[in-house]
This record gives C-alpha cells, structure tokens and sequence, in this order.
C-alpha cells in the first residue's frame, strides 16, 4: 500500500508513515534492499514501480524522506535484471557513492549529486 516503517532503534519502537499521493498503485515484488544515501536524505530502490497505473521502468524510484513521499528520480536505470534478488544496493559513506553488484556479476557505481538530481511524483517527467 506504499506505508513506510520508521524504526527507531535507540527507543525500540516503530512509527507508521503514511506517504502524500500519488498513490503507487503496483509493487515490483522485489522491491526490497533499499540503500539510504544521506546527502539527498533518500532511499533508493533497484526495482520498478508503478504510479498511478503508468509503470516507470527506465528510472530509479525512491522513499523521499524529508517530504514523506514516493518519487520517481532521474537516474537512468538500464540494469539487465533491475529488482532482481540479487541486486544488492551499498552506501559507501567514506566516498559518497551507491554500489550495485548485480546477479550478472556487474558492478555499478552511482554518486548522486543533490542539486542536479530530479524528483517527480508524475511518471510523465
């Protein structure tokens, strides 16, 4: 239903988010293994997802953290099994970039840069 969980783990307990609109109306069923990337206070998913019954299949989605809702990004997605299981999405805070190791044996590399990255709620943009 697009809810997030916030778990708080210094006081042990979880809160409810209920994202703005637009509602996502389909789930990729391996939309899981996000990576938080701090500098654009996002979550990024190798996965697709649909919004408002158009899906998005060449663009990233995120959890927009600051503003409590789904997005779709900018960033391109041309991964030859995106959402598979075995992508495994990594933060590396030392160098400020996103690692993809894919079930391909590929590696992709990604450095999000807050001011030239692009968020929409519509799939159209």
């Amino acid at each position: 239903n697009g809810n997030v969980c916030v778990m708080d783990f210094a006081a042990n307990s979880a809160t409810l988010l209920t994202p703005e609109a637009p509602a996502v109306t389909r789930w990729d069923p391996f939309l899981r293994e996000p990576v938080y990337v701090p500098e654009c206070d996002l979550m990024l998913f190798a996965s697709t997802i649909q919004f408002d019954k158009k899906f998005v299949p060449d663009r990233m989605p995120a959890f927009d953290c600051a503003k409590n809702r789904w997005v779709v990004t900018s960033i391109k997605c041309g991964l030859e099994r995106q959402g598979s299981v075995s992508d495994t999405l990594t933060y590396d805070a030392k160098r400020g970039l996103v690692w993809n190791l894919s079930a391909y044996k590929r590696i992709y590399v990604l450095r999000l840069d807050p001011k030239t990255l692009t968020l929409s709620d519509n799939p159209a943009n």
